[in-house]
């Protein structure tokens, strides 16, 4: 599992991601930096298979810190299964790895903002991957009205900046689904967070 995550994050449709968001940037030598860290002898990046993870609607975590600091959790051993059921791993891997990117950087940034980059992120490796992007969530529509004009400054060796306006929807779309989940979700998806970058000394 450690090294399929890795050559995700090496593949090009992973190395040709080049966006910000407000505050975010999100680029190829961050992924790098977090294949640097999973490479590790010492796993600086902890790997833990955790089937319950599912049954929250998650794909997967990252944690960043204490007590179970820079942790990917998947609810899957494998990147396998058929095309969708692939394609969806792999995006959950990209998803939680841009947030040990964020983690990288030790920005200070709002949590609907991170998450907004992570989905946006997996969003650009599905199109780089020449994979629909599906979901009916709001968010999810408006990200792939951004993904092919990404997509095309990203081939170009560009960086494409989230329009401020698309961004702000963006992040309402996010809040609105969280806060109808539960207070907890609603009050991490407002709060600010800040990168720990333990992983990477």
């Amino acid at each position: 599992m450690r090294w399929q995550i890795i050559d995700s994050l090496l593949s090009g449709a992973c190395q040709d991601i080049s966006f910000i968001a407000d505050q975010i940037r999100i680029a190829g030598f961050l992924y790098r930096a977090v294949v640097d860290a999973l490479r590790n002898p010492r796993h600086r990046i902890h790997i833990t298979i955790d089937p319950s993870v599912e049954d929250k609607a998650l794909g997967g975590e990252y944690i960043p810190l204490p007590p179970n600091s820079n942790r990917l959790i998947f609810p899957f051993a494998k990147l396998d299964g058929n095309v969708e059921t692939l394609a969806s791993r792999c995006e959950a891997v990209v998803h939680e790895c841009t947030h040990a990117c964020i983690d990288y950087t030790k920005d200070r940034v709002l949590g609907s903002e991170e998450e907004v980059a992570s989905w946006f992120a997996d969003a650009l490796f599905r199109r780089g991957q020449g994979l629909p992007i599906g979901g009916d969530l709001d968010f999810r529509k408006n990200f792939r009205v951004l993904a092919d004009d990404a997509r095309e400054s990203n081939v170009r060796g560009k960086t494409f900046r989230v329009p401020e306006t698309a961004l702000g929807a963006l992040e309402a779309d996010f809040v609105h689904v969280h806060s109808k989940r539960d207070k907890t979700s609603q009050k991490a998806a407002c709060g600010w967070v800040t990168g720990s970058n333990s992983a990477y000394r």
